[in-house]
């Protein structure tokens, strides 16, 4: 998985294993050690208080991002893991509220999105400086923002507690609840699945393609037949060739709030995985949530124009890599699926 598509968090994980029929540990022990916790109306300026920063921002990765919220029409706020706080604001809410905004991206000026950069981490971004003083009497005497908002922490020092952030709001907003991850499991058994050519993605005598490869993961996402006895009144869709039968297949979801850094465990994990069977391409999907400011490190969401937060990696025995990437025009605003190839180094 390289750096600069790295997302900052998911809101779906799937997990495609052919030829396991249950879960691994490894992939049930990279997603427990995280805590996420929903704040119900968390004042903004909260964010900014120094306490929050020194404890919080400062000493690990901070995953924060406000929820229920339509990036088109509402107001939004997200808090990266290297410690920078966007918000997005609709135009009668940036002249209100009076900060600088960033550039504006193309779709970003034809909606009237302006989004306002702070560095939490910035030396100069301290109680006394001129700079913090305005961005915290903005936030809180001039324009009092309060939202719904997922966050979840990872300490740098392992002697602290993830759930420390949770205790931290308790008194700071309305409500502070858990917010679990929701998994659910599906075994297939005897599973037509597609062969694949690492080396030839668009396909060949021995492997098909990208997008065919890529229709059997839905199908199997969604749990429709893929072997030949199915009633064509039930479903027209046949299992893409050359293809082979497999014994049993295992299927995983996990919906709730997924960090970068769970990912990355995940992935790790994966690999290794992936190094000793030699047998089958383990696929890994990721679903970005439509309400968030950022897709990844580096990209904002296009989801008022049709979403573009969709990864899907195949890990192959090869140590080889697919990427598949939705990506959205800007001028024809129509989906669309692009692959990349990967050799080792991946991570």
């Amino acid at each position: 998985m390289y750096r600069s598509s790295l997302p900052r968090w998911r809101h779906q994980l799937s997990l495609v294993l052919p030829g396991e029929n249950v879960v691994p540990n490894f992939v049930l022990e990279s997603l427990t050690n995280q805590f996420t916790y929903k704040l119900h109306m968390i004042p903004l300026f909260c964010l900014i208080e120094m306490p929050f920063v020194q404890a919080f921002v400062k000493k690990g990765a901070i995953n924060l991002m406000s929820i229920n919220r339509k990036l088109d029409t509402d107001d939004s706020v997200v808090i990266t893991p290297n410690g920078v706080l966007l918000l997005s604001l609709t135009k009668d809410t940036f002249q209100q509220l009076g900060l600088e905004a960033v550039k504006q991206t193309p779709t970003q000026r034809k909606q009237d999105i302006y989004v306002v950069k702070i560095n939490l981490l910035h030396k100069s971004f301290r109680p006394g400086k001129k700079g913090y003083n305005r961005t915290l009497w903005c936030l809180k005497d001039r324009l009092d923002l309060v939202m719904d908002c997922l966050v979840s922490w990872e300490p740098h020092d392992e002697k602290l507690c993830s759930s420390s952030v949770g205790v931290y709001f308790v008194d700071k907003c309305d409500k502070v609840e858990r917010f679990d991850l929701k998994q659910t499991t599906h075994q297939y058994t005897s599973l037509q699945c597609p062969k694949v050519d690492s080396n030839h993605p668009t396909g060949s005598e021995i492997g098909c393609n990208f997008r065919d490869f890529f229709e059997w993961l839905g199908a199997i996402a969604c749990n429709i037949p893929t072997n030949e006895s199915v009633d064509p009144y039930i479903s027209t869709w046949a299992c893409p060739e050359p293809n082979t039968n497999i014994p049993r297949c295992c299927l995983f979801q996990a919906t709730g709030m997924i960090t970068a850094q769970a990912i990355v465990r995940l992935w790790k994990a994966l690999r290794h995985h992936t190094a000793q069977t030699h047998n089958y391409p383990v696929c890994l999907t990721l679903h970005g949530f439509p309400d968030s400011i950022m897709k990844n490190k580096h990209e904002f969401n296009n989801f008022y124009i049709a979403g573009d937060n969709l990864y899907t990696f195949v890990l192959l025995p090869e140590n080889c890599c697919w990427l598949y990437k939705a990506s959205v025009s800007v001028m024809s605003q129509l989906p669309t699926i692009v692959v990349a190839l990967h050799r080792p180094g991946l991570m």
